[in-house]
């Protein structure tokens, strides 16, 4: 009992037990549960109705696949990806930054980078960082 409260008791088939005992016997999360019964769900089908997850999908370029599939294939962190999600980036534009190309010579040597990884170096989105260069190439 936590706080000194007794849980709240769920009856199915002339058995009572709390959310927590019900969902360790099903293998649903507790809050699954409770949620389903909220929307009006009998017992019966909030404990028997599998749980599904669904995972979103991106496509571009006639590819699609998950966040973490694009993000191997683009070789960045997944979690980088959310937050461009997050930040209204669409795939296209997180795939493309990651794409193009910048060659950089300073004091004779070359570097050979993308616009994604130049982004994280000088601490600008890839999409700021690839305004000022455009920028600085029409003012050349």
């Amino acid at each position: 009992m936590k706080g000194g409260k007794a849980p709240i008791l769920y009856k199915y088939n002339n058995e009572s037990k709390s959310l927590l005992e019900w969902s360790k016997i099903y293998n649903i999360p507790k809050y699954m549960i409770y949620y389903r019964l909220r929307e009006g769900w009998d017992m019966e089908k909030a404990l028997n109705t599998p749980v599904t997850r669904t995972t979103k999908k991106y496509t571009y370029q006639d590819k699609t696949t998950t966040l973490s599939g694009w993000a191997s294939i683009i070789d960045m962190n997944v979690k980088t990806m959310q937050s461009y999600i997050k930040n209204g980036w669409t795939i296209s534009q997180i795939v493309e930054s990651a794409k193009c190309p910048i060659s950089i010579t300073m004091n004779g040597k070359t570097i050979n980078t993308n616009l994604l990884d130049m982004s994280k170096v000088v601490m600008l989105t890839p999409m700021n960082l690839k305004g000022r260069l455009d920028d600085y190439i029409e003012y050349l």
